[in-house]
């Protein structure tokens, strides 16, 4: 349960990772992340950039739903 309430907790990174487009192992330095680039893909003015970050956004979506569904589940298989 705990992994995907962190996934889907991706609002905060649209304000604080700075976005670069490059892989950074250095902290204090910008680095890419999966949600603004999903939010440049969503609103930029090419039609399939704009299929990709929606397209992205809603596997997000499953993913994180899924994650959910299933430690439910889980819990709910214990608690019996």
């Amino acid at each position: 349960m705990g992994i995907a309430r962190v996934g889907g907790e991706t609002a905060p990174l649209l304000f604080t990772s700075f976005n670069d487009n490059f892989m950074s192992t250095d902290l204090m330095e910008p680095m890419a992340s999966l949600t603004v680039t999903m939010f440049n893909y969503a609103t930029s003015p090419y039609e399939d950039w704009q299929q990709l970050g929606w397209a992205a956004a809603f596997i997000l979506s499953m993913f994180i739903l899924s994650l959910n569904i299933i430690g439910r589940l889980i819990i709910m298989k214990r608690g019996k």
